[in-house]
């Protein structure tokens, strides 16, 4: 359960110093299904490519049928976002980009937009040359805020989640407001656009 950042998150922590380097680590990793593993059995932590994160809400509730593309690219956005609210580094290796319907990883577009509005029940592989990989189910503060964002939006359907990103006053919106709407193709959004307004919600709820 969700009972504030220092319990849960451990925002005090500096994520940085815990990051495993994942260039060094890409030639003696293998995969488990349930995460990836270094060769000396240590679990590696964030960031992770955004198709794992993605893999991570399609196992663990890909079974209710209510997963599409759409709201799997949100979910993702939401779990990116606060986690910035709570830890100093990114919690995925690439960022989302400005789309039409709101903040899109363009990895995880790759992989699943082929189901497109159908429910998603199977993994995806990371890259043509590795499997495909989950976030460990356990009690990491990356696994544990993949359950927290799931409790809070998995009810929600893709297009009610893509209104949400719309809203004025999000992210999405001040980046294409301040470009007239008119956005270059594949532009990132910006870590310092995104985590102010997700750690003013964090303080709005108390968890900050």
């Amino acid at each position: 359960m969700f009972t504030g950042v220092q319990s849960v998150l451990g925002y005090d922590v500096n994520v940085q110093q815990n990051c495993v380097n994942r260039e060094a680590a890409n030639n003696d990793k293998r995969t488990d299904g349930q995460g990836e593993i270094n060769e000396t059995g240590g679990m590696m932590v964030a960031p992770f490519p955004p198709v794992q994160l993605a893999n991570t809400f399609v196992a663990r509730h890909g079974d209710t049928g209510s997963i599409s593309h759409l709201k799997l690219q949100k979910l993702c956005y939401y779990t990116y976002g606060w986690w910035l609210a709570f830890k100093d580094g990114r919690l995925t290796e690439q960022g989302p980009q400005v789309w039409k319907l709101g903040p899109v990883f363009h990895p995880i577009y790759t992989a699943f937009s082929g189901n497109r509005a159908s429910s998603i029940k199977e993994l995806a592989p990371i890259g043509p040359f590795d499997p495909a990989s989950v976030i460990a189910n356990d009690e990491s503060d990356e696994s544990r805020i993949v359950d927290w964002v799931w409790r809070r939006y998995g009810s929600y359907t893709g297009p009610k989640l893509s209104d949400m990103t719309h809203e004025k006053g999000t992210p999405w919106y001040k980046i294409a407001s301040d470009n007239s709407f008119m956005i270059p193709k594949f532009q990132e959004m910006p870590d310092n656009e995104i985590r102010p307004y997700f750690r003013e919600l964090a303080q709005k709820e108390g968890l900050l």
